[in-house]
Order: C-alpha cells, then sequence, then structure tokens
C-alpha cells in the first residue's frame, strides 16, 4: 500500500498514478484488485477503518468506526473532511514536486486518476472541484499555471461511479453560478478545465490541446438503487459533445475490482469466464496498465472483445430461454454460467439484497425484452443501453466538430461505426414492466441450482 507520496512519481518524475478506492475498500484491496497499481498513490475508500483514521472525525470512536463510518457514508456520502483526507495526499504531491520558480517547459508528464464507485462520483470529481476552485483562486492562480505546465495529458478513468442515494460533497463546485443552471455539470467542469489549462500553457509557448482524457468502464447491470449511475456522469455520457472512451463487462457493481484470486472463484463464475485472462476485473488492470503508458501483456481491447462474446453468449441463452420460451438443452458448463449469471443478479445475489427492486431483477428484465423484439434492454441502475452497446465492447466517441478548448453541442459520433450517439434513459423515464416478475407465460423466477455453491458476497460499493 503507497498511502504516502514519496513515490507518486516514477523515477523520472514524470508520470504520477494515483487510484481512489470505493467505500468500504483498502488501498490493500485495490493493489490486489489491480496489480497494475503498484507504484501508484492509491487512497483507501471512504467507509473504512484506514480512511476515518486520516479524517480526525472519528479519533474518539476507534473501535466502532468501522461500523459507524460505512453507515454514515451509505446514507450521507462524502463530507468534506472524507474529500480533504483523500484530496490533500494528491496536492501534497503536487505541492513537493511541482511547486516552485516556473521550469523550462522541455519535458511534460502524464497523469493517471482512476476511482471506483464514490471513489469516482466523491473522490476523483471532488479533486477536479478542488483544482478548478484553485485554478479561479487570485492567490493560487500561480500554482495552478505551475501544474498545468507539468502536465502533458491527464487520464481519467471512471471505473462504475456511483453518488449514493444523498450524493457527495464536492468543494460546492457544482453549486457554483456557473454550473448551477448546466445540466452536464461534470462535462462543464472538465471543459473549463481544459480551458484553464490550455491558458496557462499557452502563456509559456506550449502546443494547446486537450488535457484531459475520459474513460468510462461500466459494468452492465446491479438492480441495487443506492448503486445507480451517478447523475453527472450519466449527464456527460448523455451530452453528444463529449469525448470519451466507453467499456461495459461484469454484471456487479464492483465486478472490474474484484480481490478474489480467479482459483478461488465459484464454478459458475469460471464458466462464465473460462479463460482467466478475460474477465471484468483484468479487463479494468489492463486500462490502468495502458494509461500508465506500460504495455500490458494482453490489451484492454482484445479482453473486452473475448469478455463480451462470453457475457453475450450467456445473456443470449438467458434471453431465449426466459424471452423466447425455447426448451434449451444446454451443456453443463453454459447451465452452470447462466446459473451464476441469473443468481449474482437476483436478490440473493447481492449483499445488500434489500435494496434491490424486484422489478430490476435481470431475469425479470430478461423476460419482459419480448416486448421489444430485437433488444436487450438494461433498465436497472441507470445503466441503459442500445443494442449495439452490448455488441460492441469498446466504443469511442467523439464530437463531430470542435471550436477551441469548449465543445459545440453537436451529434457525437461512435468513431468505429460512425452511428449516431444512442441516448442512455434513466431511472425516471423507466416503463414500469409490463410482466411481473413472479407471475405470467413469462414469469421471472429464478431456479436455483441443484446443488447451491458458497457465493462470496462483498458488503461494498
Amino acid at each position: 500500500m503507497n498511502n504516502g507520496t514519496s513515490n507518486i512519481f516514477n523515477k523520472e518524475k514524470t508520470n504520477i498514478s494515483s487510484h481512489i478506492s470505493g467505500t468500504g475498500v483498502s488501498a490493500d484491496e485495490s493493489e490486489q484488485a489491480l496489480p497494475a497499481l503498484k507504484g501508484s498513490l492509491v487512497l483507501d475508500g471512504v467507509g473504512t477503518p484506514e480512511h476515518a483514521a486520516k479524517t480526525g472525525k472519528w479519533f474518539f470512536l476507534d473501535f466502532l468506526a468501522k461500523w459507524i463510518e460505512p453507515l454514515e457514508t451509505s446514507v450521507f456520502g462524502y463530507h468534506k473532511y472524507d474529500l480533504d483526507a483523500q484530496t490533500a495526499p494528491l496536492l501534497k504531491g503536487f505541492d513537493k514536486n511541482l511547486k516552485g520558480p516556473f521550469p523550462e517547459i522541455t519535458h511534460t508528464g502524464n497523469i493517471l486518476l482512476s476511482g471506483h464507485s464514490r471513489g469516482v462520483a466523491g473522490g476523483m470529481i471532488g479533486v477536479l472541484g478542488a483544482l478548478y476552485q484553485i485554478g479561479k483562486s487570485p492567490e493560487h492562480t500561480e500554482i495552478f499555471k505551475h501544474i498545468a505546465n507539468q502536465i502533458n495529458i491527464m487520464n481519467l478513468v471512471l471505473f462504475d461511479g456511483v453518488a449514493g442515494p444523498k450524493g457527495n460533497y464536492l468543494y460546492g463546485v457544482m453549486d457554483l453560478p456557473e454550473f448551477k443552471d448546466k445540466e452536464d455539470k461534470l462535462g462543464h467542469l472538465l471543459r473549463e478545465l481544459n480551458k484553464m489549462f490550455a491558458a496557462a500553457k499557452r502563456e509559456k509557448g506550449v502546443e494547446e490541446k486537450e488535457t484531459l482524457k475520459v474513460t468510462i468502464m461500466l459494468a452492465r447491470t446491479d438492480s441495487r438503487p443506492d448503486f445507480e449511475i451517478d447523475p453527472n456522469i450519466q449527464a456527460y455520457m448523455l451530452e453528444p459533445g463529449n469525448s470519451f472512451e466507453l467499456y461495459r463487462a461484469g454484471f456487479q457493481h464492483s465486478a472490474m475490482v474484484d480481490p478474489i484470486p480467479y482459483e478461488k472463484q465459484p464454478e459458475g463464475f469460471k464458466k462464465l469466464y473460462p479463460d482467466e485472462r478475460y474477465t471484468p476485473t483484468q479487463l479494468a488492470n489492463s486500462i490502468i496498465a495502458e494509461k500508465k503508458g506500460l504495455n500490458p501483456q494482453i490489451s484492454a481491447r482484445e479482453i473486452a472483445t473475448k469478455v463480451n462474446e462470453q457475457e453475450m453468449k450467456i445473456i443470449g441463452l438467458a434471453k431465449r430461454k426466459y424471452s423466447d420460451n425455447i426448451n434449451l438443452e444446454l451443456s453443463g458448463d453454459n447451465e452452470l454460467a447462466l446459473d451464476y449469471l441469473l443468481w449474482i443478479t437476483s436478490r440473493d445475489g447481492y449483499s445488500l439484497s434489500s435494496k434491490v427492486l424486484t422489478h430490476t431483477d435481470f431475469l425479470a428484465i430478461i423476460a419482459n425484452s419480448k416486448d421489444n423484439p430485437g433488444n436487450l434492454p438494461i433498465y436497472d441502475s441507470g445503466r441503459v443501453l442500445d443494442v449495439d452497446y452490448d455488441k460492441n465492447p469498446l466504443r469511442v466517441f467523439e464530437p463531430k466538430c470542435k471550436t477551441g478548448f469548449s465543445a459545440k453541442k453537436v451529434i457525437g459520433r461512435d468513431s468505429q461505426t460512425g452511428s449516431t450517439l444512442q441516448p442512455l434513459k434513466r431511472r425516471n423515464s423507466w416503463q414500469t414492466p409490463t410482466i411481473d416478475p413472479t407471475a405470467g407465460s413469462h414469469k421471472a423466477k429464478l431456479q436455483k441450482p441443484q446443488k447451491p455453491q458458497e457465493q462470496p458476497r462483498h458488503a461494498r460499493s
């Protein structure tokens, strides 16, 4: 675990990499799940005793912190003291390594800032909000300019960011007058930061270009309402003028940060992902490695393709069996994989099972997809995507045209297929399923395995 700042740079002091863990996830657990983070500044997630110790908020309740802090955070989200505890190490790293007289700009560095869950919606966006506030503050303008002139590219990798039921404190940036009436607040923040970075570089004669690059990886589904995709991220994806890479893999919110070794996974998991090199967590690890400038043995694109093929195969079997009412003769491996998929996406498959809305049970969605022939809509938790998203494991969206560093509102196009970016539906645009999940000819009733297996549970976000 690296919670200090001594190794925030590599030996050449040109690259910075950092990761903010999700709720209830320690830095050690993040590094265990994602070995590519080695040498990075990895921060403990809110709701961990390690994080609580850094906030100074719970010092008199150390023996209860591990119980109280997660409950507090799960209800109210990031407080200011939570964000301070995670932002400070990053800014101290900047201060230690970057602050001082302006250097001659001959080599600039690349920064990776990644996160999972609330580590994205609270931690990452909070850090960006802090940078924005620093840049806008007259007394800190020179510090911001110095930071800007040391950054070549800042890769932002957002792993299934969720805001939780009460949102997060983000240094108040989203409530500023210039943000208040913006529907795409995150996009506005990134565009403003890009313009501020460009202006700082222009003063030093450095080529103007976009500094911030966004990569988003979403789980395919999660039926718990507290695990909806952060509205700020949804709005960013909806805005056709925004650029981002989009990956989709896994059937639970934390599928891409699973610290359990492959050999200890349930048999159903191994049948769903028969090659240990191609899993959602391996995909996330490869994305981090590539954004750090490393050369992973298997590219993220290849892993995404293989994972997508296997997931779509099992989804297809589920659709044929429960939507098309075809009496399938499944092989033992496919039956185990399908059974596992339906289990982990059911009420019984979640550690917070009481939070699951029964009509968002994945099997119910499959059963109801008969009302939309040829498509497989996924309605739950803000992850509604058209069928093309399911068929394409990596989509790269780029605006049709830009003016300076503030993209016009234009139709975004997928750089791979050229198809128009289809809108994502939000929870408030759901339509009530026409088939009750527990009744009717297409009833979505989970058939439990003949030999139930002990399944790991993760009480985290």
